[in-house]
């Protein structure tokens, strides 16, 4: 994987792959992420895992070591 430090860092060809993704936010997503934020902050936990969709869930520390 390739984490550019800056922009200058990225070829121009790379630019135009992101731009077909790129997608407009409404006003309702940026509420919706910016609860989401504030619960899971809220969480306080260590450990943050992706299940899928937008869904991002706290877990406990050890939710590895038990799957």
């Amino acid at each position: 994987m390739f984490y550019p430090k800056n922009f200058s860092e990225v070829i121009p060809k790379e630019f135009m792959k992101t731009k077909r993704l790129l997608k407009k936010v409404t006003v309702a997503e940026y509420e919706v992420e910016g609860d989401e934020w504030a619960k899971l902050q809220s969480e306080d936990s260590l450990l943050r895992v992706y299940e899928g969709g937008k869904k991002i869930a706290s877990k406990p520390v050890h939710h590895f070591d038990t799957c």
